[in-house]
């Protein structure tokens, strides 16, 4: 298992959305996936597993290490940081999956939706009041399935960045992040190769610019350990029990620190309003600026296990006919299985 951010094998061109009907038309009609804040999952606590764990790890350390200070500082950071915003939307890599059907879509009205990767990639989310759109924070990863057995694994990780993190100042807090951490957690740059030192000058540019554009009061100082702790924020959003393993999901996750999630609008759960925001599929970046795509988003649809397959095919044939995308393959799951 890859404890490292931003690190997966290559995206399959085509993930799959496990919903209802309903869903599938107000997608279609919006164009538009929704990605519901974390905290109102059925199960909050996966979000919350990495944390705990490395903390555990560093507070064994801490009975028997000399960097009793800097282990002070880490598990500070960690237990002390703001929670994040989080906004999920999960995906598969399987298109006909019994345990999605069952678990996802409503009885006889469940369909898997084929949504193109490369839509995925993108960053826009919708603005409710219809002006322009907000591009965040919206990393599209391969979910990691954690078990007891990769604990040495995330050991070893944890070891790794506390080798780094001893380099540095223990006490000096810094407006930049440790960037040695930064360069070993997170190769926001796949397959490339940057000489010793380029890439913290990349980082302290980019810092060095965002302080400029927000001002003295965008100015925040950065503790040791704060790398840390980013790492295992980022990271806790895509690492799920491994009992789950069999639903090989990819998740979209909207991140946003601890002021409020722009785009934010709410639904009503079994309990509560469940906030969510909407990702867009139809739009890509072309330098600062969001434009139309040219490719539909939708690339097959498998009507779920229902009594009137054959009638549900036409509907969806008519629903992509009406909206100019003929294209969209329909078809029927192979599952016999019936909850009607």
């Amino acid at each position: 298992m890859q404890f490292a951010y931003l690190t997966h094998d290559d995206i399959p061109k085509t993930l799959y959305h496990y919903t209802s009907l309903e869903a599938l038309v107000a997608i279609v009609q919006t164009k538009r996936l929704r990605a519901s804040n974390i905290r109102f999952l059925n199960d909050e606590s996966e979000s919350l597993q990495l944390k705990e764990d490395v903390i555990a790890i560093l507070q064994k350390r801490a009975k028997s290490s000399e960097d009793q200070e800097l282990l002070r500082n880490l598990i500070y950071s960690l237990e002390s940081a703001p929670r994040q915003s989080f906004f999920v939307a999960s995906l598969s890599e399987k298109s006909d999956l019994l345990s999605q059907w069952r678990a996802y879509c409503p009885s006889g009205l469940g369909v898997s939706i084929g949504i193109s990767s490369d839509s995925l990639n993108e960053q826009w989310v919708a603005n409710p009041d219809g002006a322009k759109p907000f591009f965040l924070s919206a990393p599209f990863q391969k979910v990691r399935y954690y078990e007891s057995a990769h604990q040495s694994e995330l050991e070893q990780m944890v070891e790794r960045l506390l080798d780094i993190e001893r380099k540095g100042d223990v006490n000096e807090p810094s407006k930049y992040p440790n960037l040695n951490v930064l360069a070993a957690i997170a190769p926001l740059f796949k397959n490339a190769n940057f000489e010793e030192g380029e890439l913290d000058e990349i980082v302290r540019k980019t810092f060095d610019k965002i302080i400029e554009v927000e001002g003295k009061h965008g100015v925040k100082r950065y503790l040791p350990g704060s790398a840390m702790a980013s790492w295992v924020f980022l990271l806790s959003p895509f690492v799920k029990h491994g009992a789950f393993m069999e639903e090989c999901e990819w998740r979209k996750v909207v991140s946003k620190d601890s002021r409020p999630m722009p785009g934010q609008k709410f639904r009503s759960g079994k309990s509560t309003l469940i906030p969510f925001v909407e990702i867009m599929l139809d739009v890509m970046r072309v330098g600062a600026e969001c434009v139309p795509r040219d490719k539909y988003f939708i690339d097959e649809v498998i009507v779920g296990p229902t009594p009137t397959p054959e009638l549900t095919q036409e509907a969806l044939r008519s629903l992509f006919d009406s909206q100019g995308h003929p294209e969209v393959i329909v078809r029927s799951s192979c599952i016999p299985f019936r909850n009607w």
